[in-house]
């Protein structure tokens, strides 16, 4: 069973990915993708790198929001017997 740091790696390295893919999709480059998240060129350089610990959850997904993406988190009973899970769709 993963402990609680891994999973919330596992979701932030999801959401940077998204946020990465956008950057390519739009074809903008490293700084550009700073101005619209309001950070500096350099912590985009890192979070590509996969250096994104220091970005807290709230952060990412709020990057997410400056490029134009609905964030949805959804709470539901599990049906089965397993235990709960947490994941990005």
């Amino acid at each position: 069973m993963k402990n609680e740091d891994q999973q919330i790696n596992e979701i932030k390295q999801k959401i940077v990915d998204k946020i990465l893919h956008e950057m390519h999709q739009r074809k903008l480059n490293q700084s550009k993708l700073a101005e619209i998240l309001g950070i500096d060129q350099p912590k985009i350089s890192r979070l590509s790198k996969g250096k994104f610990q220091s970005f807290s959850l709230f952060r990412l997904l709020s990057f997410l929001n400056l490029l134009d993406y609905d964030v949805k988190i959804s709470v539901r009973a599990n049906t089965d017997q397993s235990k709960g899970t947490i994941k990005i769709i």
